[in-house]
């Protein structure tokens, strides 16, 4: 923000040029009513990929709407998630912001999916420690809009609000290497705190910063120019975002507030910087050479990647078919040229969920006999750890996989061992289709079998082995590892 953020590292506050009055409509229009019920809305966004507002709530919810707030669909990545971002228009991920934990998340809204978490509590001050009163708003500003020496190694920073002080961070995260870094900070409002949500427009080039506790909306404008708005509508205001506008001179407004409420207000006056050579993602070609002028890394001077099915280059000439995966088979014959051990020539592993031989004729399905499932190869919960040998549970986690079986009786056999300490034991819970099978108390050091029985319908069933009852006090810790799963059909 090129005046305004020179000093980033630097600048205590900014000063207020101009305060004003609210000055769109103050009758907003309820639009949260088909979020389920109890929803404390804690943050907003409005998420172009989907066409939709994309609303998150303390309570570990993330919804889409249209901006009606009709067609809700839900998931539920957990956790008190208090706001909610995009990085790139055409992209399907979201960017949520978790208090307490202090994380940023990437998430795909489109399969309920968590991609990465990361940590950024030491980037922030360290008190207050343990309350509703650090990490209140997200917001990300591509590095065309920051100024001169600052950037983001991945193409912007993302803008933390801190409640307690009021303070506006900057932080550059990889979520590739899984890591964060500081850029610096600002003060929009001396003396104010209760900051509780932040959006930035690429229309106005404009940070907004909302403010719970003084029913205030400031906007950080790219020349350096501050506007504070008070006396803005609604209450317990926790989520700002505006819906696309250009070139109109007014906007739609929506408001997020913890009490339940989503309102919408008209008439929001814009401003919009002097026209510039179009060049939307900031790869230094304009939209007349660049064929997608969206997406930075497809330029006219980008390599071409093989197999994505992308004009990288924006040269249709650049042959986009090889064999990606190295194993001998090209793409007219392979049926994942981006897995090696999927082609024509490998034999079919019966119940991993996977066509491996490329032959749809071959069953899947789990024979009579015996099949192995090592841990290590599932999907693991975001508190699972890896270990060369088995999967650990050092807090409450789990790991899962889809497996395709024939209808029958199959004896389970789960090799797991425990960490545990007197009067404690390790649970482990097995459930197949999201119902429990049993509960079982894991004593033994050593990996041992624990046994059950269980029919299945002919098809593909989730099985899934839970820690359930972690324990840790000073010295004392109760873990669990998990080794292999053994089906064996009776």
């Amino acid at each position: 923000m090129k005046n305004i953020l020179l000093l980033l590292g630097l600048l205590l506050f900014v000063p207020i040029v101009m305060a004003a009055s609210w000055p769109a409509d103050s009758t907003g229009t309820q639009i949260g009513n088909n979020l389920p019920s109890g929803y404390e809305p804690s943050g907003i966004v409005w998420a172009p990929y989907y066409n939709s507002l994309v609303v998150v709530s303390d309570g570990g919810l993330v919804s889409k709407m249209d901006q009606n707030g009709n067609n809700v669909t839900n998931c539920y990545p957990g956790g008190d998630l208090e706001g909610v971002t995009i990085v790139d228009s055409s992209s399907k991920y979201v960017y949520l912001a978790v208090e307490y934990e202090d994380a940023i998340i990437k998430y795909d809204l489109s399969t309920c999916k968590l991609i990465k978490s990361v940590s950024i509590y030491n980037l922030l001050p360290a008190t207050p420690s343990n309350n509703n009163s650090r990490v209140e708003g997200i917001a990300y500003i591509p590095n065309k809009y920051l100024p001169t020496g600052y950037s983001g190694s991945t193409g912007g920073l993302f803008a933390i609000a801190f409640q307690n002080n009021g303070v506006i961070y900057f932080l550059d995260v990889d979520f590739n290497a899984g890591t964060a870094t500081s850029k610096g900070s600002f003060t929009p409002v001396l003396g104010r705190t209760d900051s509780s949500d932040l959006y930035f427009s690429t229309e106005t080039e404009t940070l907004y910063v909302l403010y719970d506790g003084a029913n205030a909306l400031t906007e950080v404008k790219m020349d350096g120019t501050v506007t504070d708005y008070t006396n803005i509508p609604d209450s317990d205001q926790e989520g700002i975002t505006l819906l696309p506008s250009y070139p109109s001179p007014t906007a739609t407004i929506i408001i997020a507030q913890d009490s339940g409420g989503v309102m919408k207000h008209f008439n929001y006056p814009v401003a919009y910087p002097a026209a510039e050579p179009v060049d939307a993602d900031g790869d230094g070609y304009d939209v007349d050479s660049d064929c997608n002028d969206n997406n930075a890394e497809i330029n006219p001077g980008a390599t071409e990647v093989l197999y994505d099915g992308v004009d990288n280059d924006c040269n249709a000439a650049t042959l986009d078919t090889v064999d990606n995966d190295g194993d001998g088979y090209n793409s007219n014959v392979d049926c994942n040229d981006n897995d090696a051990t999927v082609n024509p020539g490998k034999t079919e592993v019966a119940g991993n969920g996977k066509d491996d031989d490329c032959n749809a004729e071959t069953s899947d399905y789990l024979p009579s006999g015996q099949t192995i499932l090592e841990a290590e190869s599932m999907i693991l919960s975001r508190r699972a750890v890896l270990l060369s040998d088995s999967v650990a549970f050092y807090q409450n986690s789990y790991v899962y996989d889809y497996i395709d079986f024939e209808s029958g009786t199959y004896q389970i056999t789960i090799y797991a061992r425990a960490d545990t300490v007197t009067g404690r034991v390790a649970n482990m819970r097995v459930m197949i289709d999201n119902r429990v099978v049993g509960n079982y108390a894991v004593t033994s050091s050593d990996f041992t079998p624990i046994t059950l029985s269980k029919t299945l319908s002919q098809g593909e069933h989730k099985v899934r082995v839970m820690f359930t009852n972690d324990y840790f006090r000073s010295s004392k810790d109760v873990n669990l590892y998990v080794d292999k799963l053994i089906f064996e059909k009776q």
